[in-house]
Protein backbone atom coordinates (compact mmCIF):
# COMPACT_ATOMS: atom_id res chain seq x y z
CA UNK A 1 0.00 0.00 0.00
CA UNK A 2 3.11 2.48 0.90
CA UNK A 3 4.09 2.03 -2.84
CA UNK A 4 1.14 2.84 -4.45
CA UNK A 5 0.10 6.21 -2.05
CA UNK A 6 4.15 6.76 -3.00
CA UNK A 7 3.83 6.58 -6.48
CA UNK A 8 0.18 7.93 -6.30
CA UNK A 9 2.47 11.16 -4.19
CA UNK A 10 4.54 11.28 -7.23
CA UNK A 11 1.87 11.11 -10.03
CA UNK A 12 -0.15 14.22 -8.54
CA UNK A 13 2.88 15.94 -7.74
CA UNK A 14 4.09 15.88 -11.51
CA UNK A 15 0.93 16.34 -12.63
CA UNK A 16 0.73 19.76 -10.43
CA UNK A 17 4.29 20.65 -11.59
CA UNK A 18 3.16 20.05 -15.01
CA UNK A 19 -0.28 22.12 -14.67
CA UNK A 20 1.52 24.82 -13.24
CA UNK A 21 4.28 25.15 -15.85
CA UNK A 22 1.75 25.21 -18.83
CA UNK A 23 -0.50 27.58 -17.44
CA UNK A 24 -0.20 30.92 -19.07
CA UNK A 25 0.80 34.26 -16.72
CA UNK A 26 -1.75 35.89 -15.30
CA UNK A 27 -3.61 38.28 -18.28
CA UNK A 28 -2.83 42.20 -17.80
CA UNK A 29 -4.10 44.32 -20.53
CA UNK A 30 -2.60 48.01 -21.47
CA UNK A 31 -4.75 50.28 -23.54
CA UNK A 32 -3.03 51.38 -26.87
CA UNK A 33 -3.46 55.32 -25.80
CA UNK A 34 -1.69 54.23 -22.21
CA UNK A 35 1.57 53.22 -24.15
CA UNK A 36 1.83 55.60 -27.42
CA UNK A 37 0.91 58.55 -28.74
CA UNK A 38 -0.78 58.94 -32.13
CA UNK A 39 1.13 62.18 -33.96
CA UNK A 40 -1.24 65.22 -35.00
CA UNK A 41 -3.35 64.87 -32.60
CA UNK A 42 -4.19 67.44 -29.86
CA UNK A 43 -5.02 66.69 -26.42
CA UNK A 44 -7.15 70.75 -26.85
CA UNK A 45 -9.51 71.00 -28.62
CA UNK A 46 -8.54 73.78 -31.18
CA UNK A 47 -11.16 76.22 -32.33
CA UNK A 48 -11.19 79.07 -35.56
CA UNK A 49 -12.77 81.55 -37.51
CA UNK A 50 -11.74 81.54 -41.35
CA UNK A 51 -11.97 85.28 -42.81
CA UNK A 52 -11.57 85.80 -46.70
CA UNK A 53 -10.31 89.34 -47.59
CA UNK A 54 -10.28 90.78 -51.04
CA UNK A 55 -10.25 94.15 -53.15
CA UNK A 56 -11.44 97.27 -51.02
CA UNK A 57 -15.85 97.48 -51.71
CA UNK A 58 -15.80 93.91 -53.38
CA UNK A 59 -17.02 92.36 -50.08
CA UNK A 60 -20.13 91.29 -48.53
CA UNK A 61 -21.63 94.36 -46.44
CA UNK A 62 -22.49 93.90 -42.97
CA UNK A 63 -26.06 95.27 -43.84
CA UNK A 64 -26.65 92.28 -46.83
CA UNK A 65 -24.81 89.91 -44.88
CA UNK A 66 -25.24 89.97 -41.72
CA UNK A 67 -25.14 86.12 -41.01
CA UNK A 68 -21.16 86.75 -40.85
CA UNK A 69 -21.29 89.04 -37.45
CA UNK A 70 -23.85 86.80 -35.87
CA UNK A 71 -22.17 83.50 -36.50
CA UNK A 72 -18.58 85.47 -35.32
CA UNK A 73 -20.26 86.78 -32.26
CA UNK A 74 -22.04 83.68 -31.13
CA UNK A 75 -18.49 81.42 -31.79
CA UNK A 76 -16.65 83.87 -29.33
CA UNK A 77 -19.66 83.87 -27.08
CA UNK A 78 -19.14 79.97 -26.68
CA UNK A 79 -15.81 80.94 -26.01
CA UNK A 80 -17.11 82.81 -23.13
CA UNK A 81 -16.25 86.38 -24.18
CA UNK A 82 -18.96 88.95 -24.58
CA UNK A 83 -19.07 91.12 -27.78
CA UNK A 84 -20.90 94.56 -26.89
CA UNK A 85 -23.43 95.03 -29.55
CA UNK A 86 -21.88 98.66 -30.23
CA UNK A 87 -18.22 97.45 -31.12
CA UNK A 88 -19.41 95.50 -34.40
CA UNK A 89 -20.57 98.16 -36.61
CA UNK A 90 -17.43 100.22 -36.02
CA UNK A 91 -15.12 97.62 -37.87
CA UNK A 92 -13.74 99.01 -40.43
CA UNK A 93 -11.29 97.34 -43.34
CA UNK A 94 -7.28 97.77 -43.08
CA UNK A 95 -5.02 98.45 -45.52
CA UNK A 96 -4.66 96.60 -48.94
CA UNK A 97 -2.61 93.91 -49.10
CA UNK A 98 -0.98 93.07 -52.04
CA UNK A 99 -0.06 90.18 -53.95
CA UNK A 100 2.07 88.83 -57.04
CA UNK A 101 2.67 85.35 -58.08
CA UNK A 102 4.92 83.62 -59.99
CA UNK A 103 5.28 80.26 -61.58
CA UNK A 104 8.52 78.55 -60.77
CA UNK A 105 8.88 76.06 -63.55
CA UNK A 106 10.65 74.15 -60.51
CA UNK A 107 9.48 71.34 -57.65
CA UNK A 108 8.87 73.43 -54.46
CA UNK A 109 12.23 71.39 -53.13
CA UNK A 110 14.58 72.59 -55.28
CA UNK A 111 13.91 76.10 -54.10
CA UNK A 112 12.93 75.84 -50.79
CA UNK A 113 16.49 76.89 -49.47
CA UNK A 114 16.53 79.72 -51.36
CA UNK A 115 13.02 81.16 -50.97
CA UNK A 116 13.48 80.80 -47.37
CA UNK A 117 17.09 82.49 -47.32
CA UNK A 118 15.01 85.11 -49.48
CA UNK A 119 12.01 85.84 -46.88
CA UNK A 120 14.54 86.65 -44.67
CA UNK A 121 15.75 89.50 -46.73
CA UNK A 122 12.32 91.01 -47.08
CA UNK A 123 10.81 90.92 -43.59
CA UNK A 124 8.09 93.03 -44.52
CA UNK A 125 7.00 90.72 -47.42
CA UNK A 126 4.87 87.54 -46.74
CA UNK A 127 6.25 84.44 -49.25
CA UNK A 128 4.87 81.08 -49.62
CA UNK A 129 5.30 78.55 -52.35
CA UNK A 130 2.47 76.34 -53.63
CA UNK A 131 3.06 73.13 -55.04
CA UNK A 132 0.60 71.93 -57.99
CA UNK A 133 0.82 69.64 -60.64
CA UNK A 134 1.34 70.94 -64.06
CA UNK A 135 -0.09 69.99 -67.59
CA UNK A 136 2.72 67.88 -67.79
CA UNK A 137 1.16 66.05 -64.98
CA UNK A 138 5.14 67.02 -63.32
CA UNK A 139 5.48 68.63 -59.73
CA UNK A 140 5.74 72.38 -60.14
CA UNK A 141 5.69 75.60 -57.90
CA UNK A 142 3.66 78.87 -57.53
CA UNK A 143 5.78 81.26 -55.06
CA UNK A 144 3.57 84.07 -53.73
CA UNK A 145 4.66 87.00 -52.31
CA UNK A 146 2.14 89.49 -50.56
CA UNK A 147 2.87 93.22 -48.95
CA UNK A 148 0.83 96.00 -47.86
CA UNK A 149 3.55 98.24 -49.53
CA UNK A 150 4.02 98.25 -53.10
CA UNK A 151 7.95 99.19 -53.74
CA UNK A 152 8.32 96.13 -51.29
CA UNK A 153 6.42 93.87 -53.07
CA UNK A 154 8.03 94.73 -56.28
CA UNK A 155 11.80 94.23 -54.67
CA UNK A 156 10.58 91.14 -53.60
CA UNK A 157 8.94 89.98 -56.84
CA UNK A 158 12.25 90.82 -58.31
CA UNK A 159 14.36 88.89 -55.59
CA UNK A 160 11.88 85.78 -56.48
CA UNK A 161 12.67 86.20 -59.94
CA UNK A 162 16.42 86.31 -60.11
CA UNK A 163 16.11 83.27 -57.23
CA UNK A 164 14.64 81.06 -59.71
CA UNK A 165 16.81 81.86 -62.66
CA UNK A 166 20.04 81.12 -60.23
CA UNK A 167 18.22 77.63 -59.40
CA UNK A 168 17.26 76.78 -62.38
CA UNK A 169 20.76 77.79 -63.54
CA UNK A 170 22.42 75.51 -60.62
CA UNK A 171 19.98 72.21 -61.86
CA UNK A 172 21.19 72.58 -64.94
CA UNK A 173 24.28 72.81 -64.24
CA UNK A 174 24.42 69.36 -61.68
CA UNK A 175 22.72 67.37 -64.84
CA UNK A 176 25.64 68.12 -67.33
Amino acid sequence: MSKIVRHLSILIGLGSLVAFTASPPPAHAERIKDMAQVQGVRTNQLVGYGLVVGLDGTGDQTSQAPFTIQSLTNMLAQLGVVVPTNVTPQLKTGAKMLSESVRADSREGDIGTELGALAKQHPDVVMGSYPFMDENNAANTHVVVRSRDPQKLASAKQGVEAMLVRVKAGLAAAKA
